[in-house]
């Protein structure tokens, strides 16, 4: 899991949103299209930022697929 603590501040309005890096330093908003803030029943609370033009460097693995008639669930 991830325990960085990055902080947004918002008065409801999209010019009004800053995001923080947990060193302090504010985040280049002009490459977050979208903020989304939820907490679920169980009072965990999720924040979703979705960035535009994100750079990425993947390795991906060969999964192993279940038959869904014998799969059990678990």
């Amino acid at each position: 899991m991830n325990n960085k603590r990055y902080r947004i501040v918002s008065d409801g309005t999209p010019r009004g949103t800053k995001i923080y890096e947990p060193d302090g330093r504010e985040v280049d908003m002009n490459w977050i299209t979208k903020v989304e803030w939820s907490v679920d029943a169980g009072g965990i609370g999720v924040a979703r930022l979705t960035f535009i033009n994100v750079e990425v460097d993947m390795v991906g693995g060969e999964a192993e697929q279940s038959d869904p008639l014998t799969a059990t669930g678990e």
